[in-house]
């Protein structure tokens, strides 16, 4: 039960829904949230100048995968506040998650736990095969590093990460959560 089960569904949790990202989600507000520096602050996003057309590039790179891009929706407003990536590894049946909480409303009040604790759950009780789920996220993201451990994540490995030119982009912590 990979990506052509999920093409069409909406996962559902207590304030939020996760569907499909589409070519329409790439808005102006979501290339805004891209490139705005506080909101990627932790992320590797802050080294890319984000357009429609790289959107459209990155959002393709999911076609043909068996990974998933997902838009998350809050129930009550019905407003995009964010967008989540699961990347799996078909050799030792684990599964990567990634969040963005784009719209600063929703920040600081439990959504990015939700996401974490509604995927956990889909991925360990559907049949994905997978026994681990793995996230990540920079040693200064105080905000990201509770959302972790409250969404039951163990801390798995500090590594120091570079980039192209071998200048530092930060140190990582890298969570893990077994089923």
């Amino acid at each position: 039960m990979r990506k052509k089960s999920l093409k069409k569904s909406i996962i559902f949790g207590k304030r939020i829904f996760l569907k499909n990202f589409l070519k329409k989600d790439i808005t102006k507000f979501y290339i805004n949230a891209l490139n705005d520096p506080q909101l990627t602050k932790y992320s590797r996003q802050k080294y890319i100048f984000h357009k429609k057309s790289n959107c459209i590039h990155y959002l393709n790179s999911f076609k043909k995968s068996k990974n998933l891009f997902l838009k998350i929706v809050c129930k009550k407003t019905n407003k995009f506040i964010g967008t989540t990536t699961i990347y799996f590894s078909g050799d030792n049946m684990s599964a990567d998650i990634g969040i963005f909480i784009l719209n600063k409303n929703f920040h600081s009040l439990g959504y990015a736990t939700e996401v974490y604790k509604l995927l956990t759950n889909f991925l360990f009780d559907n049949s994905f095969k997978v026994e681990k789920i793995t996230a990540g996220t920079s040693i200064n993201n105080k905000a990201m590093i509770k959302v972790l451990k409250k969404a039951a994540f163990k801390l798995d490995k500090k590594k120091k990460i570079k980039i192209s030119n071998n200048r530092l982009v930060s140190s990582l912590f890298f969570y893990k959560l077994k089923k």
